[in-house]
């Protein structure tokens, strides 16, 4: 919730200060170019994943191998929060 509350505040601050500066147009263009290059790239990788020609990830199974490494070399995992963990994932 806080993470929405800190968007909704950057978002009225500074968007428009960037609406004042760049034409609407160009604004609309670029997000369009990015929005369209990042798309065709998720839609590469799922069509190759499910065409099998890439590896799907099994995400579960990588955490539990790198646990079982972790336990193997006598590490344990810590009871407390990491503050740079918890602000990463603020």
């Amino acid at each position: 919730m806080a993470a929405a509350a800190t968007l909704a505040v950057i978002v009225a601050t500074l968007g428009v200060a960037i609406v004042q500066f760049v034409p609407i147009g160009m604004l609309r263009l670029v997000i369009g170019v990015l929005l369209l290059l990042f798309g065709l790239k998720w839609l590469k990788n799922s069509i190759l994943r499910y065409s099998g020609l890439k590896a799907l990830h099994d995400e579960e199974a990588i955490f539990e191998e790198r646990m079982a490494a972790l336990r193997a070399r006598g590490e344990t995992t810590p009871s407390r929060l990491h503050p740079f963990a918890v602000a990463l994932s603020y």
